[in-house]
């Protein structure tokens, strides 16, 4: 916070969510992994990341 104050991480998230801020998780080489929930379609990396994990198998219930 401006003030220094510490806050936990529950509470970044939900004013995070509040923001609209749109959360990105990337590989070690910066790929995008994650795009948040606004984005509809893999990209690339992630669908590479999905086949490594997943194999040729298909992962639906």
């Amino acid at each position: 916070m401006d003030s220094g104050e510490q806050i936990s991480a529950e509470t970044a998230r939900l004013l995070a969510c509040d923001a609209d801020v749109i959360p990105a998780v990337l590989d070690g080489k910066g790929q995008v992994l994650d795009l948040g929930r606004t984005t509809r379609f893999f990209p690339a990396a992630q669908r590479h990341a999905l086949g490594i994990r997943d194999g040729m198998e298909c992962n639906f219930p």
